[in-house]
């Protein structure tokens, strides 16, 4: 997963992504593509606060991505991952790492 300030992100062909809102307060916005179901992006956040979540596999240029920082909700993986990445398990714990990571970017 890829994070952006929203502003950044413009969207082409919208009208062919389903949105449905997610976790109460609806502050994540998930966009799935209407052909084949699979995620494109997704917006939460509020105010200045606004990010979009981008699956690191919708990009065609892999190597213009910044180096992966660290595993997420890894409680739920299916291979273990060979690296020295900081792993994080569960939704409180992923969740703060990711907290951590996005406000130490503003």
């Amino acid at each position: 997963m890829t994070i952006f300030r929203a502003k950044h992100v413009k969207l082409t062909n919208a009208d062919q992504i389903s949105f449905k809102k997610y976790r109460p307060p609806p502050n994540i916005d998930r966009g799935l593509c209407r052909q084949c179901k699979k995620p494109v992006v997704e917006f939460g956040g509020f105010g200045a606060f606004k990010w979009a979540f981008i699956p690191a596999s919708n990009f065609e240029s892999q190597e213009m991505l910044p180096m992966p920082q660290m595993h997420i909700f890894y409680d739920k993986h299916m291979k273990d991952a060979l690296d020295n990445l900081p792993k994080h398990s569960g939704y409180l714990g992923s969740q703060l790492a990711i907290g951590k990571m996005m406000m130490s970017t503003l």
